[in-house]
Order: C-alpha cells, then structure tokens, then sequence
C-alpha cells in the first residue's frame, strides 16, 4: 500500500508541476486571435517574466 501512496504522491506532484507551466506559459503568450484578448485574471499576472 506504501507504494501506491507514492505513485499518488509523484503523479500529484506532476500534474501540479504541469499547471504551474500552463499558466506561466499563457501569462507570458498572446492570444492567437486578432480581435479578441479575453480578460487576464489576476491571480496568474504573478507569473509574467515581464511585469507592466
């Protein structure tokens, strides 16, 4: 059963890991379309390289 945990643990840890680069990555890239930029929310402007 201990192994099981750890497997959950490593699999959480990733997926969270992920998100995290997800969000980093959407606050620092544009929207691709032309008209429309939808609303930014603020608990993800932390993660822009480039602060404004």
């Amino acid at each position: 059963m201990n192994g099981m945990k750890k497997v959950e643990e490593t699999l959480s840890s990733s997926v969270n890991r992920l998100a995290v680069k997800l969000v980093e990555h959407s606050a620092n890239s544009a929207c691709a379309w032309a008209i429309h930029q939808p609303e930014f929310p603020s608990e993800a402007k932390r993660f822009k390289k480039y602060q404004k």
